[in-house]
């Protein structure tokens, strides 16, 4: 596997666009969530810190480089959506941007946040709980690092 690459200016946004075709003919292929809570050996209750809440989502297309995984950490927020009626899971061209100020308040350990999503049509402002059809799968945290694989 080759070494991570940190995503912290559009730089690197863009380099990693560029690198991956925009994530044209690409598709999900796994991913792995970790919350950085569990049980400890007590029973008690062990809470993470905002940045222990990580995704990792492997991604393959069908040009070289083939694979690509991502690593979201601070994690705020993930929504996979799987095969819907009438569309194929293949993710023809991926939106990924920084943003400042979309979460409350409450949340906000940081203004700025990292957000992709499988489609360039994605709209942060327009996010809504109920499942609509074509649904976008999308992830929104406050740090991002990406690797060939």
């Amino acid at each position: 596997m080759s070494q991570w690459h940190q995503v912290q200016a559009q730089s690197d946004i863009d380099q990693l666009l560029e690198m991956y075709g925009g994530f044209h003919d690409s598709c999900i292929v796994s991913l792995h969530y970790v919350s950085g809570t569990y049980v400890d050996g007590d029973n008690a209750m062990v809470f993470g810190s905002d940045d222990d809440f990580a995704l990792n989502i492997v991604f393959q297309r069908q040009w070289e480089p083939k694979g690509l995984e991502l690593c979201f950490s601070g994690v705020r927020c993930f929504h996979i959506t799987a095969l819907q009626d009438n569309y194929f899971d293949v993710i023809y061209n991926a939106y990924l941007a920084f943003h400042d100020g979309i979460l409350p308040a409450k949340y906000r350990a940081t203004d700025r946040v990292i957000v992709w999503a499988d489609d360039t049509g994605f709209c942060v402002n327009e996010l809504s709980e109920a499942p609509t059809e074509p649904d976008f799968s999308y992830v929104i945290a406050t740090g991002l690092k990406w690797r060939i694989v």
